[in-house]
């Protein structure tokens, strides 16, 4: 589940100013909430700015998509900037994903950045060929 509900208790506001600040309606922040409706990309921005908190942040914190089955633990930090440079290159091209599907393909580029060799250093923005990698992950 999202945390739309909790950053916005967080911040005092009721369903209803969420919405004023939003540009949308009481109904869809609290199906939004409930999980009813989709949190795409397009949402996760207005709410972040209307929450003033990060895109990301509105993700579960501990979500890691079932069967994860790559081979070591997950670098937060490298996760957090696959996540960015995700999020930048997913509206670039104009892509919406779900939250699942968003983060189980940041984790993807996670392992495929962490498998590089040592020394190389992360990059903040996707390299090149990867770039064709996300189009295989975000195919529905």
């Amino acid at each position: 589940m999202n945390r739309v509900r909790e950053w916005r208790r967080l911040r005092n506001l009721t369903v209803e100013e969420l919405a004023l600040r939003s540009r949308t309606t009481a109904s869809q922040i609290s199906k939004l909430e409930r999980g009813q409706r989709r949190l795409t990309v397009e949402w996760m921005e207005r709410l972040s700015n209307a929450l003033g908190c990060r895109t990301q942040d509105l993700l579960p914190p501990e979500a890691t998509p079932s069967g994860r089955n790559a081979g070591g633990p997950l670098d937060r930090e490298l996760l957090r900037r696959m996540g960015r440079a995700l999020f930048k290159h997913l509206r670039a091209e104009r892509v919406q994903l779900s939250p699942p599907r968003f983060l189980e393909t940041a984790i993807a580029l996670h392992d495929l950045i962490a498998a590089r060799p040592p020394g190389e250093a992360a990059p903040d923005e996707l390299p090149p060929e990867l770039k064709s990698v996300v189009r295989l992950f975000s195919t529905d």
